[in-house]
């Protein structure tokens, strides 16, 4: 089918990551079925990366994927506020920071751009954003520090899911003041990290800009509920059985595969799935 031409594949976490690159029992049939999987897909797949992470968080997979073979068509970064364009692969070494002026809104100090990422919206200066909301720090807010490793967002790391969830609250009255002076921002949680990001930078609109209309008409994967924003407009969305409730419920309404098993075993369950055109033994009941 049309839609199987492309495979978006988002929220890299961890147990996502040890699994590109082998878990640490080498033995393991659960990394060597994803990588016969991933390079039996390269074929008739071109392979997109959709995740909230930054560069730096994404290279490890990157880097797993290549090493078996597989090449990255393009990938959205920090939540679709930063894209790398199809046909620019990232890099097999981590980029250095260049000292040459650039045209692009500065990044967070300390960041690292890969060579072909450019901001989903571009005229931002997030260092002077952050600055703005250091000056209103107040002294009751949770303990949180900048994750200096985002390029076109900004993402504040508290200590706990928890005091995140506190911070965000505490940002509420402030993002408004941003936004009412003309920012355009939206403030979202994901886990322990708070993201200030642009209204208009998301999985989904970062998707259509790099796939065009291929967009609507792939596969993917996602298990988080910033996933919902474009799995819930795909032809085959697909997730795994430890999914966030609102992502299992998008998956199943467009009649998506949902793996029982999760980690490992449910990445795997996935690509079988996409390989065989059909769903595995571990489908859900009922879905068709």
């Amino acid at each position: 089918m049309r839609f199987w031409r492309r495979l978006s594949r988002s929220d890299i976490n961890n147990s996502q990551t040890r699994l590109i690159n082998g878990p640490d029992d080498p033995a393991s049939s659960s990394s060597s079925n994803f990588g016969s999987s991933s390079c039996a897909l390269q074929p008739g797949f071109a392979l997109t990366l959709a995740t909230a992470r930054s560069w730096d968080g994404t290279y490890p997979v990157s880097e797993g994927l290549q090493a078996r073979g597989v090449l990255i068509a393009g990938a959205v970064l920090e939540d679709g506020a930063l894209l790398h364009l199809p046909g620019q692969a990232p890099p097999s070494t981590p980029p250095q920071p260049s000292r040459e002026p650039s045209r692009e809104p500065r990044a967070a100090e300390g960041a690292q751009v890969p060579p072909g990422a450019r901001p989903l919206e571009s005229g931002r200066d997030w260092n002077g954003l952050r600055s703005q909301i250091e000056a209103r720090r107040q002294g009751w807010w949770p303990a949180f520090e900048w994750q200096r490793d985002f390029v076109a967002c900004l993402v504040a790391r508290a200590r706990s899911s928890e005091q995140a969830a506190l911070l965000m609250e505490a940002w509420a009255p402030l993002g408004g003041e941003l936004n009412a002076q003309g920012h355009a921002l939206r403030l979202f949680r994901d886990g322990r990290k708070l993201y200030v990001a642009g209204q208009k930078a998301d999985k989904w609109a970062a998707l259509q800009h790099l796939l065009g209309p291929n967009a609507q008409h792939s596969a993917g994967v996602g298990d988080g509920a910033n996933d919902v924003c474009w799995l819930s407009r795909i032809a085959l969305p697909c997730t795994l059985s430890h999914a966030a409730p609102q992502v299992l419920a998008a998956v199943r309404e467009r009649g998506g595969f949902v793996s029982r098993r999760a980690g490992h075993a449910g990445i795997a369950d996935v690509l079988s799935f996409l390989l065989q055109a059909h769903g595995p033994a571990n489908r859900e009941p009922g879905v068709p």
